[in-house]
């Protein structure tokens, strides 16, 4: 299997919107998996998983609000 390296930076939003996308295709896959669907949901699940996992690794901030409120 070939290998790839990418790398991605996301902001918040985007996390999310990943995170819910790749949750609702695990949950198709699934239900795909129990009936005929069969081995590539199967697998697909286990690289989703991984996918999520590493998606939320290691964060690094790159940037803060510099708003702040004064009484």
């Amino acid at each position: 299997m070939t290998t790839y390296s990418f790398q991605i930076i996301l902001n918040e939003d985007e996390v999310t919107v990943v995170q819910a996308a790749l949750e609702h295709y695990k949950a198709f896959c699934l239900q795909q998996a129990s009936g005929e669907g069969g081995a590539p949901y199967e697998s697909h699940c286990f690289v989703i998983d991984a996918v999520l996992w590493r998606l939320m690794a290691n964060p690094q901030m790159t940037s803060t609000s510099s708003f702040c409120w004064s009484s």
